[in-house]
């Protein structure tokens, strides 16, 4: 990936995360889309267990395509951010 696409992702996932908000008073301090009382977890929970970006759309009509959206890329984020790396060892199981 070049300089400049590397920067435009950046610009994009800052915007995307916008939409995320973490207030400790609200939903116990777990991040949510655009101060609603909608987590990035139920979210991605409902995708994770197969509904589509427009059942989920459907299921919560206040939110935006784009907080979807958000929501995908703050779990990115998060992962690449926090993760330990699995290795596998020699017999193939993880260490």
């Amino acid at each position: 990936m070049s300089s400049n696409e590397r920067h435009r992702r950046r610009i994009l996932v800052s915007m995307a995360l916008e939409r995320i908000t973490t207030h400790p008073d609200r939903m116990g301090g777990v991040p949510c889309i655009r101060d609603l009382r909608v987590t990035v977890s139920m979210v991605l929970g409902q995708l994770a267990g197969g509904r589509s970006l427009e059942q989920v759309l459907d299921d919560y009509p206040y939110l935006e395509r784009d907080d979807i959206v958000a929501a995908l890329e703050y779990a990115a984020e998060v992962v690449n951010e926090s993760s330990p790396r699995l290795v596998l060892g020699y017999d193939g199981r993880f260490e």
